[in-house]
């Protein structure tokens, strides 16, 4: 979680998902190489999910996408095919959400404690909570509302569809939050952002 805090600004929580909020389990591994086989060869991108080791976590959705279609022979940098991983992110939630249906022994679960924080922390209007997170938008609701959180906690937020880097998340997080509340100088970062296990 990143805390940043303002003395004049409600304290901003910002919060990771796959490790931290919620563990989804290895559903949405799963989910994301169907989604980006609907756009690409489903054969090279199968090659790749079963003889190479692709790295999830503490990385963006766009980072791990780009990587997989290269891997499988494509130009990732080419507009068509960031046009084609866009495509693959719109269908990537229906299939997480068939794949929780259809695996009855895996489950998006919230972590321990989680719920009951967020119960506490219920109409406490010196905290805004946002999203920073490896996940796209999308993806990201999606896994909240299966563990069984509330997802109109977080207004805003960094997600992976934005960049490949997830370095860059916690400041396009904070530039939103300071679009919507003003500048300052006086904000103090304490970053402890949990990489994401999943993405």
């Amino acid at each position: 979680m990143l805390r940043l805090a303002s003395s004049t600004r409600p304290l901003l929580l910002l919060w990771d998902i796959d490790g931290t909020l919620l563990n989804a389990h290895g559903l949405s591994v799963r989910a994301f190489f169907d989604a980006l086989a609907h756009e690409f060869d489903p054969a090279r991108i199968a090659a790749v999910r079963e003889t190479e080791r692709v790295p999830f976590a503490g990385r963006t959705d766009l980072g791990i996408a780009l990587d997989i279609v290269e891997r499988a022979g494509f130009d990732a940098a080419a507009s068509e095919s960031l046009e084609r991983i866009r495509r693959a992110f719109a269908v990537f939630p229906s299939l997480m959400r068939q794949a929780a249906e259809r695996e009855s022994d895996l489950s998006v679960e919230a972590c321990p404690g989680v719920l009951e924080l967020f119960s506490k922390l219920r109409g406490d209007d010196r905290f805004v909570h946002g999203l920073v997170t490896g996940n796209a938008p999308e993806t990201a609701m999606l896994k909240l509302g299966l563990a069984g959180i509330d997802t109109s906690w977080f207004t805003f937020g960094a997600h992976g569809n934005e960049t490949a880097n997830r370095r860059d998340l916690p400041r396009i997080a904070l530039e939103e939050f300071r679009a919507r509340f003003g500048p300052s100088d006086d904000v103090n970062a304490d970053d402890d952002v949990n990489a994401d296990d999943d993405d």
